[in-house]
């Protein structure tokens, strides 16, 4: 029997977005997207299809990290 592989994420799309890239799985919508999915868009590994200005990307950030990753965030931003 054939297995499935879900293909690699490419990028991050608008929020509700529901094109065939979203539904097969290599891109994802904003509001599904994960706290390290975003920060691998912010740093350029996966494509920002959002449309989103910085601070509704920070605003995605903050609601779903923990009080830890914020701190790693800041510190690293710091270069710290």
């Amino acid at each position: 029997m054939n297995e499935y592989h879900r293909p690699e994420l490419l990028a991050i799309d608008p929020v509700g977005c529901g094109c065939t890239e979203c539904i097969t799985g290599e891109y994802v919508p904003l509001d599904e997207a994960s706290f390290d999915q975003i920060d691998l868009m912010l740093a350029g590994v996966l494509a920002d299809n959002t449309g989103a200005t910085k601070e509704q990307l920070a605003a995605a950030l903050v609601k779903l990290a923990t009080p830890q990753e914020l701190a790693e965030r800041y510190l690293t931003v710091l270069g710290r």
